[in-house]
């Protein structure tokens, strides 16, 4: 289980999505998970997902002698595989939250404000 960067406090509960900030339970500090963990885990259930949309269809034919996959069905296949592989990735190492700034992605921090007085 990953800690708090700033008190230490093991963290217990992975965000609803890793892309996404949190804040410690402990301590209240905003926290998230570096963003290329999201892009790698992203990236690897689709490319799971393309392979089962590839070898789905062949191995029903060739052994179930199944003519036609409704392949509308693997549509949730992602986030299924996305979600699992978040909370597996949660449970070990690699997961480190970092502190972060929730007003940096609605332009609010200090460096703005203070650009926007001087013109």
């Amino acid at each position: 289980m990953p800690n708090c960067c700033v008190c230490q406090h093991e963290l217990q509960k992975p965000p609803d999505d890793v892309r996404d900030w949190f804040r410690c339970d402990n301590c209240g500090t905003p926290l998230q998970v570096p963003s290329i963990l999201g892009k790698v885990l992203f990236g690897i259930s689709t490319a799971v997902l393309l392979v089962a949309c590839w070898m789905f269809p062949i191995i029903l034919h060739r052994y179930f002698r199944i003519p036609d996959f409704p392949t509308y069905l693997l549509l949730g296949s992602v986030a299924a595989i996305y979600g699992f592989l978040a909370r597996l990735v949660w449970k070990t190492s690699l997961t480190r939250p970092r502190p972060y700034d929730p007003y940096s992605a609605l332009n609010l921090s200090d460096d703005r404000k203070k650009l926007r007085g001087r013109g």
